[in-house]
């Protein structure tokens, strides 16, 4: 062996590569993920993407092409695209990694997408040597703090508007009886004025 453990080696397949047979592609594949690797779809979202292979490959992560992520910060509509991929990951246990992350507005959108890696010149250039450490460390943790920050906002919120919806259906679950007794006795009295 080559010292590594599979676990920490993910192999990735292009959009491109996956032309072919299919049956072939998932055999190679099953062999990959018995070995313990992770298997990643690469360019995602680049040219002719198809969610058909995703279902014949089931990878564990999706790279999503670095042309919709430069996007996504300053367009919408490719924000949304992001956040949709996101939400087919959680369904589909697939984690979405955004690549060509280059710029801090960039990281920002697709943490803001619920993407679970990023890689791009954010955090480093490309180098030979193999580094554990980041040029943008501390960019990184003030965004996520920030989003943490936005998204306890955001449940406090929603928690105080469902205390209050509780609270009004509470009041209307008292008064119904009472509405109720009321149109019954009003029903009781058009019928006592009908029998006259």
């Amino acid at each position: 062996g080559l010292g590594v453990d599979p676990r920490k080696v993910v192999i990735e397949v292009t959009e491109e590569g996956l032309m072919g047979d299919y049956d072939v592609l998932g055999q190679l594949m099953a062999e990959y993920r018995r070995a313990g690797c992770l298997l990643a779809i690469d360019d995602f979202g680049k040219g002719a993407s198809n969610f058909e292979r995703i279902a014949h490959i089931t990878p564990d992560i999706l790279k999503i092409d670095r042309s919709i992520v430069q996007r996504a910060a300053c367009h919408p509509s490719f924000f949304d695209i992001c956040r949709a991929l996101a939400s087919f990951g959680d369904v589909a246990g697939v984690d979405l990694l955004f690549e060509g992350v280059e710029t801090p507005s960039q990281l920002e959108s697709c943490v803001a997408a619920k993407g679970r890696y990023f890689q791009g010149y954010v955090f480093s250039r490309v180098r030979a040597e193999i580094d554990e450490r980041f040029e943008n460390q501390q960019l990184l943790r003030d965004i996520f703090s920030i989003r943490l920050y936005r998204e306890g906002l955001m449940l406090q919120r929603r928690e105080e508007v469902s205390c209050e919806m509780e609270r009004k259906i509470e009041n209307l679950r008292l008064r119904i009886p009472a509405e109720e007794e009321k149109l019954r006795q009003a029903g009781a009295l058009q019928a006592f004025g009908a029998a006259l």
